[in-house]
């Protein structure tokens, strides 16, 4: 699981897949190979899970390994590969809804924002929506609240509203920062909407500072996607 998160980070997506493959069919999974594939199991699973009604399934057993597995796919595609990568996330949600793991259903609730919209299907969205809102309010959750944050902002910006997106994307990738263990793919992520988002608005001098401030960061821990990144955004 791993070597595929891995492979992912650094843009060895082929060789991530073949791992993936061979990770899924250990947990009795299937890698959906068609996009009708994609498409027709990820509706399935969305609307089960805003129904709260039994759905699809997608392995003989349910286990942890299968949740932390579909995630770890659902962040390898949701850059390059939104519709493939939401699909994975509801899965890893559909898994962990049958382990009553309600955080890790959370999670994968949280990461649809950006592709799930209100104006697509607005009784849908608010279903799954309510369901984050509920365990935010009875959950003192950092990493939820900063992921949140993260892809509201996500969602923001594709509704043009560049303030909101802006304050939701920075405050999420600080909070986590700050607050959290373990999320740098969660704040690599955050930085590249967030550099995204400026690049869309001809922000310049701020790109200029934050694609150095990067460059930095990413020397230190050795991360070669972000440093790519950072080189990317200075040419501007």
């Amino acid at each position: 699981q791993k070597a595929c998160e891995q492979h992912f980070a650094v843009g060895e997506t082929d060789r991530a897949v073949v791992v993936l493959r061979g990770l899924l069919v250990d947990l009795g999974l299937e890698y959906p190979d068609s996009s009708e594939d994609v498409h027709r199991s990820f509706v399935a699973i969305v609307g089960a899970l805003a129904r709260d009604e039994p759905g699809p399934t997608l392995a003989t057993e349910a286990s942890r390994a299968a949740v932390d597995t579909l995630w770890s796919a659902s962040k390898g595609f949701l850059i390059h590969s939104p519709i493939r990568g939401a699909f994975f996330a509801a899965a890893s949600a559909w898994m962990a809804r049958l382990l009553g793991r309600e955080a890790d259903v959370v999670r994968g609730l949280i990461a649809l924002q950006a592709v799930v919209s209100r104006e697509q299907d607005r009784a849908l969205f608010d279903a799954l929506d309510d369901r984050v809102q509920r365990y935010m309010a009875a959950h003192d959750d950092a990493y939820v609240v900063g992921f949140a944050a993260i892809m509201g902002g996500v969602a923001a910006s594709v509704a043009g509203q560049w303030g909101e997106a802006m304050q939701g994307i920075e405050f999420g990738t600080q909070h986590l920062r700050s607050r959290c263990a373990g999320v740098s793919w969660e704040c690599n992520f955050g930085l590249l909407m967030l550099m995204s988002l400026l690049e869309t608005r001809g922000e310049l001098r701020s790109i200029a500072h934050r694609s150095a401030v990067m460059a930095q960061q990413a020397k230190e821990t050795g991360n070669s996607m972000i440093e790519f990144v950072a080189a990317y955004y200075r040419s501007l």
